[in-house]
């Protein structure tokens, strides 16, 4: 449950960013959605090896939802993945993206929560706020 606010964060933006159709398209790596053929509904930790954050989310959304974060960075999977390894934590762009995702669900649960007349019921950050397509914020 630590991660649920960033879930629902995750899970509002990609349904405003992108149709569901969009979301089943394919990645800029195909065999990613063979790899996840049939197993679409599982557990993302129990169809990928070495989920960190976002355990339980679909592998269908879990998929999706690096998708988006190639786009709010303009990257592509190579950026933070060995895609010939995909479970590799070698490239330090992984790790920096598990902080981050730590980080905005900090300032959404706990930061955007607590600031009185903020306006709007569901403000959230995300990797767009900052980064804006760039791969620094």
């Amino acid at each position: 449950m630590k991660y649920v606010v960033l879930f629902c964060c995750t899970l509002l933006f990609s349904t405003l960013l992108f149709s569901q159709d969009s979301l089943k398209q394919k990645m800029h790596h195909p065999d990613i959605n063979d790899l996840i053929k049939g197993k679409e509904n599982l557990p993302a930790d129990s169809v990928f090896t070495n989920v960190k954050i976002l355990q339980r989310m679909t592998a269908e959304r879990f998929i999706g939802t690096m998708k988006i974060f190639t786009k709010a960075l303009g990257v592509r999977c190579t950026f933070c993945h060995n895609t010939e390894k995909w479970a590799s934590d070698e490239k330090p762009n992984k790790e920096i993206a598990r902080g981050m995702m730590k980080m905005t669900e900090t300032i959404n649960k706990d930061l955007l929560t607590s600031i009185e007349g903020l306006k709007g019921e569901h403000a959230f950050v995300g990797c767009e706020t900052c980064h804006r397509g760039k791969e620094k914020p």
